[in-house]
């Protein structure tokens, strides 16, 4: 297994992940034997980094992650990303959505102490909101809760998983312009296959310069 540092934070992570999301059914039917066994097998070759969800199987993917992790007892750092979904609505967000509505500071804090909960653990290794929408660009309130939990040493980074390209909810730039004026630490673009073959030099947050540069020249100021 080859490993490469995680962006800004120096994590030591394998270049090959696990995705958990069909640990949680939403692939067909998936027995958590089979789920366990299959993360088991992936930490023996190497792998440290497991990505999942809330949503996943309305939180059968962390718990099955949160079963295997407590099986190996710390023999190995594992690092795990999950995801807040919004609160009932469309998906992706309407731009005409209300920020606060989806992802209002209460709903925030009872999601957070469910993933908590569910992987069996004091603090998330990663946090990120599950989708987005490009009109929340100039006020993410959303952010400055997730950043409070960090405060609080509840979770570590913070980030947001965005919509494909060329989704209604989102684009490169307007990724970009959220990270460029929110801080929020980490980014987690839907690529496709065809879209991340000619990304290549990736700088720390996972975008290549180019697009970032696009994104400070065409973004717009915060709001306030």
């Amino acid at each position: 297994m080859k490993y490469r540092k995680f962006g800004r934070l120096g994590w030591n992570v394998a270049e090959i992940g696990f995705g958990a999301w069909a640990v949680g059914g939403g692939w067909g039917i998936q027995s958590d034997e089979d789920s366990v066994a299959a993360l088991h097998r992936a930490l023996d070759l190497g792998c440290n980094f497991i990505d999942t969800a809330q949503g996943y199987g309305d939180g059968r993917s962390e718990r099955v992650i949160a079963q295997v992790l407590k099986e190996r007892r710390g023999d190995q750092r594992v690092y795990v990303a999950t995801k807040i979904p919004p609160a009932p609505g469309s998906w992706p967000p309407s731009p005409y959505d209300d920020i606060e509505e989806r992802y209002g500071a209460a709903y925030l804090r009872q999601r957070l102490e469910r993933s908590l909960r569910e992987l069996r653990t004091e603090c998330i290794d990663l946090l990120q909101l599950h989708t987005w929408t490009r009109a929340w660009n100039r006020n993410p309130t959303a952010l400055a809760t997730l950043r409070q939990f960090k405060q609080e040493g509840k979770v570590q980074p913070i980030g947001v998983s965005t919509p494909p390209p060329g989704s209604r909810a989102g684009t490169v730039s307007a990724s970009c312009a959220l990270i460029h004026h929110s801080q929020s630490g980490h980014h987690e673009p839907a690529f496709s296959v065809a879209f991340f073959s000619h990304v290549s030099t990736l700088d720390p947050l996972g975008l290549t310069r180019a697009q970032l540069d696009e994104a400070k020249k065409n973004s717009v100021k915060p709001a306030g």
